[in-house]
């Protein structure tokens, strides 16, 4: 099964977050985004844990993909850190 983590939790992640739950053998493991309330918010919708922190996603979730769905202005962070995760 195949585990995905959205960081981001802004106007596209739903569509993505619609898309990952409607694929056969993939879980939506987690939810990641700067604000407590949105990470909440769309963990609840999308039946998700939320999280606010990176790295606790990442060590927590232990997902096998990351869809980076932040602004482009804030994507070298997500980025550089789940290409060394």
């Amino acid at each position: 099964m195949a585990r995905v983590l959205i960081v981001g939790c802004g106007g596209i992640a739903g569509r993505h977050a619609g898309i990952v739950k409607g694929i056969d053998g993939v879980e939506l493991v987690g939810v990641m985004d700067v604000d407590e309330e949105r990470a909440k918010a769309f963990g609840e919708k999308y039946g998700a844990a939320p999280y606010t922190d990176l790295e606790r996603a990442l060590d927590e979730a232990k997902p096998s993909s990351v869809v980076i769905c932040t602004p482009r202005t804030v994507r070298e962070g997500p980025i550089s850190a789940t290409s060394i995760w």
